[in-house]
């Protein structure tokens, strides 16, 4: 990780406990552990696929009876016209732990393929909160060096535009960059440790928000 940079995607469990919101929010689930978290397993097919899908489904939700990641009782819902049916299966567990991500994977790569795959035509999405928080950061990540690579062209341009010197341009960049890795830099010393909770007032997640790192460089980029 860069600058010993590491990034999360903000949940409800990073909290402090010592807000009273929280500790009603960890009241509730510790009576009521199976609301935690939940995925959603979303297909589209034609009406005249719906026993199909529904019986895929149902044999989905039975071959995740016995693993320990889910709880409660899965609920299956369709639409009036009967072509999107939806699975919810709930997680006893926050949305960022372990458990939760592991059992998103394999529903995804493995439980999903056995059952819906199966079913001809048949298109199929699993979404919910756990997938909020696996998949926002994933497509944050891959497509942030295109963000960057973009700030650094147009700032170069305007540079070159502004000054006619490809040098000026090329300092304008590095520049640029440095200030950038010197903010975040500070915010990862300052908020990802724990040295600065008595003097700033706060309580450290032991991480950076994933959002952090592209509006710092957007801001500063479009400041400069």
């Amino acid at each position: 990780p860069v600058l010993g940079l590491k990034l999360t995607d903000m949940g409800r469990e990073t909290h402090s406990r010592s807000i009273v919101a929280m500790q009603v929010y960890d009241r509730l689930n510790a009576a009521y552990p199976e609301l935690k978290a939940m995925h959603q397993v979303v297909v589209r097919a034609d009406a005249d696929r719906s026993p199909e899908v529904t019986a895929a489904l149902r044999a989905l939700a039975a071959d995740l009876k016995d693993d320990p990641r889910h709880d409660g009782t899965p609920r299956l819902t369709q639409s009036p016209d009967k072509r999107i049916s939806m699975l919810q299966l709930q997680v006893p567990y926050y949305v960022s732990s372990a458990e939760a991500q592991s059992s998103l994977k394999d529903i995804r790569t493995t439980y999903v393929p056995q059952t819906i795959g199966k079913v001809t035509g048949a298109e199929t999405a699993v979404t919910g909160e756990v997938a909020r928080y696996s998949d926002y950061p994933t497509h944050q990540e891959q497509k942030l060096p295109l963000i960057v690579g973009a700030l650094l062209l147009v700032t170069f341009a305007m540079t070159v535009r502004a000054f006619r010197s490809v040098v000026l341009g090329l300092v304008g960049v590095v520049l640029n960059l440095l200030s950038a890795a010197a903010s975040l830099g500070v915010l990862v010393l300052a908020f990802q440790h724990t040295w600065a909770e008595g003097l700033l007032d706060f309580t450290s997640t032991g991480s950076i928000g994933s959002r952090v790192p592209l509006f710092l460089f957007v801001i500063l980029f479009g400041l400069s």
